[in-house]
């Protein structure tokens, strides 16, 4: 399986490469940014971040990548942040997730990369329904999905995690 490159009128979103690596782990790294997402504590740490994005890069040659796409603007490729999805347990059901690194937000890139995202998931991979959980402080992320039109469903609880978090549900058209 191939992971895509999935262009939209200001952004592409590709497999993350080595050159990713640097602003990746200042992003996995900065307690602001991760504040509220959910790695573990070592995965926030420098060894961890690097170890997390070698997995990520060394799935792109397997048989089941991970979908881990670095969202870019298409006059410089230069990593902004991220998107990805992953199965859940149900077939047919993802979970996405996005972020923007500092100095980023406020242009609707997530919103645009994330749509975009669904887009694949939905015509791609047959998804019946796609998730996006976040924590309850977590406005940005919520706004993002309420741009998306996704369905609000409440504080629920993460079939993976285990934590509360808020959640957001999307459907095929």
């Amino acid at each position: 399986m191939t992971v895509p490159v999935l262009h939209t009128d200001r952004l592409f979103l590709r497999e993350m490469q080595p050159k990713d690596k640097e602003p990746f782990i200042n992003f996995m790294t900065n307690r602001a940014c991760t504040r509220y997402l959910m790695f573990t504590k070592e995965q926030k740490t420098r060894k961890g971040a690097r170890r997390l994005f070698d997995y990520i890069l060394n799935s792109y040659l397997s048989n089941e990548p991970v979908l881990a796409l670095t969202v870019a603007l298409k006059d410089k490729d230069e990593m902004l942040g991220s998107v990805g999805a992953s199965p859940l347990e149900t077939q047919g059901v993802y979970e996405c997730y996005y972020t923007l690194f500092p100095g980023m937000t406020g242009h609707g890139y997530a919103t645009e990369a994330t749509r975009r995202l669904l887009q694949y998931l939905f015509q791609n991979k047959n998804a019946a329904e796609i998730r996006a959980y976040m924590h309850p402080k977590n406005k940005a992320s919520q706004r993002v999905a309420q741009r998306l039109v996704m369905e609000y469903k409440g504080l629920q609880k993460h079939p993976v995690f285990q934590t509360n978090g808020l959640l957001y549900v999307s459907y095929p058209d």
